[in-house]
């Protein structure tokens, strides 16, 4: 997802010129690391590939979360992140931190061993959230059982001889089941009221008519599997929360086995050091092998960070990642900590059975070049790299040189693991960079040169298995000043989109459509070919090659003040629903395709109510503009995809 920054970037891409910086000061990077080899091993790729005719489709997968209307697993409770605590019926609550820190949580489980004193009850999570939304999508029978000698509720009302929907009802020591009907927005709280001795393991939360595949082994939900096998790649870019950059020690990632396949990501360092904080990769790996997709995985901590990093994880403190970064890059660089983050990617590789001959997208981080929000960690440590390792007046922007040599650094780590484990993989190293400035690209390929050039090797061997990609999104129908309709004032544009809606709305959406599909100006479909087309340039000339986007389709959000009018909420949905949004995401897609016919064509996000509460006069909800809809529905934006889809 982009910020601001982005659309900054978009209008100023032109104006913008090289910044060189040529810092003094050695750096001790090769007398204190291993030499890399000379070339990486990496075994030929057989998917994805265009053999059916159509191209290589990439999704970006949302949050493993509660309020995910993904749930791609049967057990609700693994895309929970087991983020316990305990409450009085007064409404006081222990949180996690004080559970873990005062022995209350299995730290080999990660369930609870014991209701604190004083409390009564553990909070265990919602397993219908999107219920409050889309209460049909989530009707039927809810199990819930569990393991040990414990009390396990859902906080509904019980089923009586007379009450049969929307209740609960205890079938057992370790089973019950709560049914809904079709129109219930009940989230579906659960909680233990009592652990007794032994404690309690192996909660288990799904949907009755999945039964038989959880006890059959499998993990992912039908509705999840059906939409992203249509996709030929997963990105975990969120699951994974990538772009949070916290600092990685051995022993981090959560396992398999565990009460959670996707732990908190805002770890609490003071109370609770040693928690997991990063998703399993075994997980992971396993959605693609049920789904028969590719997987695009992330280096999403910062291996070998010392432990004053760990006061340095609020966006606040983006700013001090530079100096934390220059001042401790040969010890991040020379951490053992690279090998057990790889080592835990390969382990999940094999435990998952993910065939050789699929392709692994090894991506460090994302938007390493984005100073918003928590972006902005690693953009800065990038920063704080390149004074530490000087660009001796190196082409691009300076400060994304440290990250080409940090993303040196981690393709060499992987290639070590694989090479640790016995195993031949086909993978590449998927180089995230900004769209509309190759000056970013520059810069990271120049500093990638540089690690190999500090340890004597040639780069070219490891160059011809990177692949530039883009965040390539369509954007600036609703810019005040750049877009379809101008204005001097935020009243006087709110006022005039009204206006034009009021006159001829599907004449206005079809000059919208046609204006993104054919218009001249920066973020219409034909300036994002062009710079899809110069990104490739600068990747093949390094030896590099262009994989595509990372992300893409639609960037058009509303502002605010637009945001704010019901008339033009209610006027741009209907656009992305009907048939200029169909035109438009065709015409996107199609083209994508047509600049490069093996470069990855991406849908950032793609399953998340579009407009559950209808055309209201008061609706004031615009969902964000990358989202498809809820299972099962159609819109311009569905429709306009479907043929490039498996």
């Amino acid at each position: 997802m982009k910020s601001s920054i982005h659309r900054a970037l978009v209008a100023g891409a032109m104006t913008l010129t090289c910044l060189i910086g040529p810092w003094p000061g050695a750096f001790p990077t090769a007398a204190a690391q291993t030499k890399p080899p000379a070339s990486p091993t990496v075994l030929a790729a057989t998917f994805p590939n265009t053999s059916d005719g159509k191209p290589v489709t990439q999704l970006g997968l949302y949050w493993w979360r509660y309020w995910s209307f993904e749930e791609p697993f049967i057990d609700l409770t693994k895309q929970n992140s087991a983020r316990w605590s305990a409450v009085k019926l007064s409404g006081e609550r222990m949180f996690f931190g004080d559970l873990w820190k005062g022995g209350f949580i299995d730290k080999t489980t990660l369930y609870p061993k014991a209701i604190p004193p004083g409390y009564d009850y553990i909070s265990g999570g919602r397993m219908r959230h999107g219920g409050e939304t889309v209460p049909s999508g989530y009707a039927g029978v809810y199990v819930i059982t569990w393991e040990g000698n414990a009390d396990v509720v859902i906080n509904t009302r019980p089923c009586t001889p007379i009450i049969r929907k929307n209740c609960f009802r205890k079938l057992g020591p370790n089973r019950a089941e709560a049914t809904y009907d079709a129109t219930t927005r009940d989230v579906g709280d659960w909680n233990i009221t009592r652990i007794g001795p032994g404690g309690v393991r192996n909660i288990r939360i799904f949907r009755k008519e999945n039964e038989p595949l959880l006890a059959a082994g499998k993990i992912i939900d039908p509705r999840f599997r059906a939409h992203a096998s249509r996709y030929k790649i997963l990105r975990f870019m969120d699951v994974q929360e990538a772009s949070q950059a916290r600092p990685f020690r051995a022993g981090d990632f959560v396992r398999f086995d565990q009460a959670t396949w996707s732990p908190e990501w805002t770890p609490d360092y003071v109370k609770a050091p040693d928690a997991p904080k990063f998703p399993s990769f075994e997980a992971i790996f396993r959605t693609t092998v049920e789904t028969d997709t590719a997987a695009w995985v992330h280096v999403a901590g910062l291996p070998g960070a010392p432990a004053s990093f760990n006061a340095l994880i609020d966006p606040a403190d983006a700013g001090l990642w530079k100096e934390a970064c220059r001042a401790n890059l040969q010890t991040i660089l020379s951490s053992s900590d690279w090998a057990a983050y790889m080592d835990e990617i390969v382990r999940g590789l094999i435990a998952a059975k993910y065939p050789a001959d699929r392709m692994v997208y090894l991506e460090p981080w994302n938007e390493v070049w984005n100073w918003g929000g928590p972006w902005a960690r690693m953009t800065h440590c990038s920063d704080g790299a390149t004074v530490a390792l000087g660009t001796r007046g190196a082409p691009g922007w300076a400060p994304r040189y440290g990250f080409g040599y940090l993303a040196a650094h981690a393709m060499v780590e992987f290639d070590r693991a694989l090479q640790r484990a016995g195993r031949k993989q086909a993978w590449t190293l998927a180089m995230g960079t900004q769209l509309v400035w190759d000056q970013v690209t520059v810069a990271s390929l120049e500093g990638f040169r540089r690690y190999f050039a500090d340890h004597g090797v040639d780069a070219k061997p490891w160059l011809r298995h990177v692949g530039v990609t883009t965040a390539t999104y369509y954007d600036g129908s609703f810019s005040r000043t750049e877009g379809l309709i101008a204005a001097a004032t935020d009243a006087e544009h709110a006022r005039k989109w009204r206006e034009a809606i009021g006159a001829d709305p599907d004449g206005l959406a079809r000059k919208r459509a046609d204006r993104v599909i054919s218009g001249t100006q920066v973020g219409g479909i034909p300036s994002l070919v062009a710079f899809r087309k110069r990104q490739q340039e600068v990747a093949e000339s390094y030896g590099a090659y262009f994989l595509g986007d990372y992300e893409g389709e639609s960037h058009e959000t509303l502002p605010a003040y637009l945001a704010a009018d019901p008339v033009i909420v209610n006027w741009a949905e209907r656009y992305i629903a009907g048939p200029e949004g169909e035109r438009v995401t065709r015409a996107y897609v199609d083209a994508m395709r047509a600049q490069n016919p093996m470069a990855v064509v991406s849908n950032y996000m793609s399953i998340f109510p579009r407009d559950p509460e209808g055309e209201r006069a008061n609706d004031t909800k615009f969902a964000d503009p990358w989202y498809d809809g809820y299972y099962g529905d159609q819109s311009g934006r569905t429709r306009g995809m479907a043929h490039i889809l498996r």
